[in-house]
């Protein structure tokens, strides 16, 4: 296993400015995802790891190792497209085997190395059947078998779930996640899919317009997004204006309807008289949660589910979304309904609103 590190990348086709000055650096073993919206640089950045890309500035390392200008085939990399990229003439095992053969690996090594491959894909048995004939899913295992039969350093995993239907997608990247985690393999991870990057990642990435807007654990970029994009990629988000109304010591009251003020703690340094703030709407607390003195809000629509209702509200001109889960004996909300609110305020995260980048300092 190896550790990844790179350097001020950039790399241009034409008129595209794929990526530019990404630097990262992976840990030996880690599940590293790198999430963003199609065109974002995702692809390009695995490519160059590969070596099926020459980046226009920049260097990349192998541990301590500057392999930049290193072909693909001296790497030792397993990569799993998205398209599977089976040969469809091949059996299983024939397909599993091609890269050990042109490695020009004995008979006997390569049909246990196979054999050991496809039992850690829970594949075994299918040696002979031919390739066309295997479900998506399966399809996909024999991607990842041929990925790991020639023992890889680093595992490159472009979008691999994106062609299988939701459930069979759930099932199989923790299937993935459990085998990638036995093995201790390193792994970089691209998908849109933001469920699939954090349930999945040690750490991730978020690109967008080919740069890297943030990187943390899944729970760092989702509690403190660094900005408002960056919010509003991770899941549904709230953003409203707040006015500044005074600053006290460590705290700020700021006014967001006629009515609704908060107080928050006090962003370092100065701030101008408006911000902006975001709020996740499963963080909104309504009527018995919000506490007896809390504003009023006014039900909007409200959509039912099954284990939540999603209700929209307005105070004053200001809309906003709030989640809640359906119990059993609780009442359903309506609209036209009036119902109490509140937002912790640990659970708001405040934006420069000029350019929505992150200027609060407290937080979780």
């Amino acid at each position: 296993m190896a550790r990844v590190v790179l350097r001020q990348l950039s790399k241009r086709f034409g008129e595209v400015q794929a990526i530019r000055d990404i630097d990262l650096e992976v840990e030996e073993g880690e599940f590293f995802s790198i999430l963003g919206p199609s065109g974002c640089g995702k692809t390009t950045t695995l490519r160059l790891i590969a070596g099926f890309e020459t980046p226009d500035h920049g260097r990349i390392f192998f541990d301590d190792t500057d392999i930049t200008d290193w072909p693909p085939q001296k790497r030792n990399i397993g990569m799993v497209f998205q398209n599977y990229a089976l040969f469809p003439h091949m059996t299983v095992g024939e397909n599993v085997a091609f890269g050990l053969e042109a490695r020009g690996m004995e008979s006997e090594e390569i049909l246990q190395r196979v054999r050991r491959a496809l039992e850690m894909v829970g594949l075994a048995g299918l040696e002979k059947r031919p390739a066309p004939q295997l479900s998506g899913g399966q399809q996909q295992r024999v991607a990842l078998a041929r990925a790991l039969v020639i023992e890889p350093k680093i595992l490159l995993l472009d979008e691999p779930l994106s062609n299988l239907d939701a459930r069979l997608r759930v099932e199989t990247r923790e299937q993935l996640r459990e085998l990638q985690r036995k093995l201790g393999i390193t792994t970089f991870y691209v998908t849109h899919d933001q469920e699939e990057a954090l349930t999945q990642s040690d750490r991730l990435a978020i690109f967008f317009d080919g740069e890297c807007a943030q990187i943390g654990t899944p729970h760092e970029v989702y509690t403190r997004p660094a900005s408002e994009r960056v919010m509003a990629f991770l899941g549904q988000a709230n953003f409203v204006p707040a006015a500044v109304q005074s600053r006290d010591g460590g705290e700020i009251t700021v006014r967001l309807a006629d009515g609704w003020f908060l107080r928050l703690p006090a962003p370092d340094g100065d701030i101008g008289p408006s911000l902006r703030l975001g709020v996740r709407p499963h963080e909104v607390l309504l009527a018995g949660e919000a506490g007896t003195d809390a504003p009023q809000a006014r039900v909007v629509d409200v959509v039912y589910n099954g284990a939540m209702e999603e209700v929209r509200l307005r105070v004053g001109e200001l809309e906003f979304r709030a989640v809640r889960p359906v119990r059993a004996g609780q009442a359903p909300l309506k609209p036209g309904d009036r119902v109490p609110f509140a937002i912790p305020s640990e659970a708001i995260s405040i934006f420069d609103p000029e350019d929505g980048c992150r200027i609060d300092s407290g937080g979780r």
